[in-house]
């Protein structure tokens, strides 16, 4: 199987049995690579995948996998060296939500990122960090944060020499934290720097565990029959969540009972008062009516003596205004003639005033309009005055950057002036020195050819040093005509760049007025709105405040509201409490009463007692629960102080919970086999001829 690869996965994933699939293993296939794993991805069904020892995985085909087999829950990638990485990891805990045991012993690359992917995955049971060298505390501290349902129950770190008693300390107060991480039970510490004291230390916060240290083991190890201490403590817990839950609901009928009752007082008060204000609006109303008609007579009585008193006194108050009319006519024509002269005197007086304020207006008008030309002619002066003194202060600026440029230009001629001598002497010194090496070496060669080649070349020698001549000659005046046409260039450039320099900074100096003035409106736009944004902020922070006084004082009433519904929720469920303990105190007196009705009697046909019931003529082998209740409780056979709650059938004694830990704890007393005396509602229970017993000898 270790030369598996491509071929016979793709005819795997091609066969019929490729849809049913659930378990793959290719442990120590080390051809498996991106191809094979692409043919993986197509079991989509798998439950189980394991690829220890392939060392040749991909990202790409890794991808593949965690994109397709979404189901998986066993996955081990054991002995896969440097292929395996913390982006793998975190691929396949992105779609794999079930995983629950997973297997990456000797991945040295994984490390905190790895572990922080794995917190995801809700149902991880248990996890394989064997000889991961890279994982520390830090990563430690990741994994202790997250929340496993029903929780991690086996975690194995040999080998991670990084980790140190803090990992240990971030372990246990995940499991202090965390009820969800409460059942790890197996905790492999050996090749890390856990030391047996820090181990020790946190002994209290595994229950189900006991240190072990061996020259195979390290850690902790679970408990014999740690399943059923975990169930019996699961027990405890659900019926004291079942009786928390009874009382609430208790206490929320009570308050529904309470209230509908409060409810139903009202609506009889509501009812009564209703009635009461209908009778007295009845009444009212016909008190009303009553008056009503009697000073509805009375009025007619009153309307006709007034209709024959008022005809009376209007013929007599007509007679009056006539004589007085005779009287009054006279003096009444003069006082009209006064109104009428008073009226015409006041409006000619009106239209005369109206006259003068129109003038008055007027004149005022015209004396606003003469300051303002005087004004805006002594503005038109100063600002002539200021324009006058602007051209001059620009025209002095104006020279001295001429002069400055000029000085400028100056030196930097000089000093190009220097640069070019010194490199002319340099050349011509090197020229010199070239020529000079030139003819020695020709001497030499001279020299050394004299004698077989002197008549033959001599004209030759001739030409050669006349072309020679000649050729420095031309670079020589070549030379000076190209450092003539560099100083005519230069003097041209610097003459263009005086020129441009001149127009740049008459622009530039434009420019930057222009930019000071939008600057200027700029900031004061911008204090402007700094200012709107503070006051906005404080009538913010105002707010603010007032809102965290309100809310503060918010919370306080409604603490002290939930303080006052727990004290009578309190006290609610005590009374509930006590009339409920002695209504069962009532109950079990009535049971041991009836219990009196029960005889003991032994068969001979079956040697076996039986119970025979006197009032109800019953029959039973086994011994009533009347009777059973009224037993005394047997203490434990070890301690002598506690009461039992377990018999064991081999040394035929009982035993309360914490001997029965402390005596069966290892050896073969741990394989005895035992029995709970009481059931979940804390009866005695009945097993009959199970196994010899010492339960009647405890009666």
């Amino acid at each position: 199987m270790r030369d598996f690869g491509f071929e016979g996965l793709q005819a795997l994933a091609r066969s019929d049995c490729a849809k049913t699939m659930s378990a793959l293993n290719l442990s120590g296939c080390f051809r498996v690579s991106t191809n094979a794993l692409h043919s993986i991805s197509s079991l989509e069904n798998l439950r189980s995948l394991s690829l220890s020892g392939c060392i040749n995985l991909t990202l790409r085909g890794v991808t593949a996998v965690a994109e397709n087999c979404k189901r998986l829950r066993y996955l081990s990638l054991a002995h896969c060296g440097a292929c395996v990485t913390d982006g793998m990891i975190e691929l396949f805990c992105r779609n794999m939500r079930y995983l629950d045991n997973v297997v990456l012993a000797e991945c040295e690359k994984i490390g905190r990122g790895s572990l922080a992917a794995l917190s995801n995955c809700c149902g991880l049971r248990r996890l394989d960090l064997t000889y991961c060298t890279n994982i520390d505390d830090d990563a430690l501290m990741v994994l202790s944060e997250a929340t496993f349902v029903p929780g991690l129950s086996a975690l194995y770190l040999t080998g991670c020499s990084k980790v140190t008693n803090a990992g240990l300390t971030w372990i246990s107060d995940g499991q202090r934290t965390a009820p969800g991480r409460a059942s790890l039970v197996t905790l492999s510490l050996k090749g890390t720097q856990i030391t047996k004291t820090g181990l020790v230390a946190v002994r209290d916060y595994f229950k189900y565990s006991q240190v072990k240290k061996n020259n195979f083991f390290f850690g902790l190890w679970p408990l014999s029959r740690s399943a059923e201490r975990e169930f019996m403590s699961e027990h405890k817990k659900r019926r004291n969540a079942i009786e928390k839950i009874q009382s609430i609901c208790r206490l929320r009928n009570d308050r529904k009972r309470v209230t509908s009752m409060i409810e139903n007082r009202k609506l009889h008060r509501g009812v009564k008062q209703l009635q009461s204000v209908w009778r007295g609006s009845k009444a009212r109303r016909d008190f009303t009516m009553l008056i009503r008609a009697r000073e509805k007579r009375t009025l007619m009585a009153i309307r006709i003596q007034c209709f024959r008193r008022l005809c009376v006194a209007s013929k007599a108050l007509s007679n009056l205004r006539v004589e007085r009319w005779r009287k009054r006519a006279p003096v009444a024509a003069l006082h009209i003639q006064r109104c009428y002269r008073g009226a015409q005197g006041r409006s000619h007086y009106k239209v005369m005033r109206d006259r003068r304020l129109i003038q008055v207006a007027q004149e005022e008008i015209s004396s606003v309009r003469i300051q303002n030309r005087f004004r805006v002619f002594l503005a038109r002066g100063k600002f002539h005055k200021l324009l006058f003194e602007k051209q001059n202060w620009e025209k002095i600026q104006l020279e001295s950057t001429l002069v400055i440029s000029r000085t400028f230009r100056s030196f930097i001629a000089k000093r190009t002036y220097r640069d070019l001598k010194a490199l002319h002497k340099e050349f011509s010194r090197m020229r010199h020195y070239a020529a000079l090496t030139i003819a020695r070496a020709y001497r030499n060669f001279c020299f050394r050819t004299f004698f077989s080649r002197r008549l033959g070349y001599k004209k030759q020698r001739q030409d050669s040093a006349t072309k020679i001549q000649c050729f420095f000659r031309s670079i020589a005046a070549s030379r000076d005509a190209k450092i003539i046409w560099e100083d005519h260039t230069r003097r041209k450039v610097s003459e263009s760049a005086v020129l441009i320099q001149t127009a740049l900074r008459r622009r530039a100096a434009l420019l930057l007025s222009k930019r000071l003035s939008s600057k200027r409106k700029f900031l004061d736009c911008l204090k402007a709105e700094k200012a709107v944004l503070i006051r906005r902020w404080w009538r913010g922070a105002l707010g603010r405040k007032r809102a965290r006084f309100v809310k503060a004082r918010l919370v306080e009433e409604i603490k002290e509201q939930i303080r006052m519904e727990l004290w009578a929720a309190t006290t609610i469920c005590a009374a509930w409490r006590g009339k409920r303990d002695r209504s069962r105190v009532k109950s079990i007196r009535s049971d041991k009463l009836c219990g009196d009705a029960w005889k003991e009697l032994y068969s001979e046909e079956k040697s076996q007692h039986f119970y025979y019931n006197q009032s109800t003529g019953e029959v039973r082998w086994s011994k009533p629960q009347i009777l059973l209740e009224t037993e005394p409780i047997p203490s434990c056979s070890n301690c002598e102080f506690y009461a039992a709650h377990v018999e064991c059938m081999v040394c035929t004694e009982f035993f309360c919970g914490q001997c029965w830990d402390a005596v069966h704890y290892g050896g073969k007393r741990s394989k005895h086999p035992f029995r709970i005396l009481f059931d979940y509602y804390g009866r005695r229970i009945d097993y009959g001829d199970e196994f010899p017993s010492s339960w009647v000898n405890t009666t």
